[in-house]
């Protein structure tokens, strides 16, 4: 049992580790290609930190146990808001742009609803999870277009005061960064979806409660 915890905590480490090698080396490969870098956070950096859940989940799929792929999404999102938020705003005061109350608000209450709906009858379907994709697609056609119809003057600047700053490393270190990350993220949602089932089952708890609390946090 304690080793296969230890395993557990070794492939959250190599998750975030891969996670962060994939933001770095696609940055750089992004920079060098000479994409701005509000189109980089908006895509680049928001998939990557995204990684994490993405491999677990589709590891936990394939893997046949769906329960912690759900558990995963759904208990990052509590975490997300309740956690995160809850402390940051408990150490100092969060302002949040008119712009985020205007349209992310909506975006993200209206795929929570849908997330409610599509597995209200038990199940999402390949259909839905498409539905979920052209959302996805139509989200970030949606943030490109405000970026492009922004002043190049605001873009340059942000460009100035961000990662663009900083020079990207060579193409054949960025690469490697970038497959060293993937198999990183590979690797870590392996150790961490069969340890978690393993533990979840070992201790008498559903697969379900494991993905969303330890897995998810």
């Amino acid at each position: 049992m304690i080793f296969k915890v230890f395993l557990l905590l070794v492939g959250i480490g190599v998750l975030l580790v891969g996670a962060d090698f994939l933001v770095r080396g696609s940055r750089d490969i992004a920079m060098r290609l000479g994409v701005s870098t509000l189109i980089i956070g908006l895509t680049v950096v928001a998939f990557g930190t995204s990684a994490p859940e993405l491999f677990v989940s589709v590891a936990a799929a394939i893997d046949g146990t769906a329960d912690v792929a759900v558990g995963n999404v759904v208990g990052s999102n509590i975490f997300n808001i309740l956690v995160i938020i809850g402390i940051t705003a408990f150490l100092t005061p969060v302002n949040v742009a008119k712009s985020v109350q205007k349209r992310e608000y909506p975006f993200m209450l209206l795929t929570l609803g849908l997330m409610v709906f599509f597995a209200s009858d038990g199940t999402i379907s390949r259909a839905e999870g498409a539905i979920f994709l052209v959302g996805l697609l139509g989200y970030l056609f949606l943030n490109y277009w405000e970026v492009t119809r922004a002043e190049r003057v605001v873009i340059e600047e942000f460009d100035e005061e961000t990662i663009g700053a900083e020079k990207p490393g060579p193409v054949l270190h960025s690469a490697l960064f970038v497959v060293g990350g993937l198999i990183g993220l590979i690797i870590g949602a392996e150790l961490i979806v069969d340890n978690a089932v393993w533990c979840a089952r070992q201790i008498g708890v559903s697969e379900l409660l494991i993905g969303v609390t330890l897995v998810a946090v």
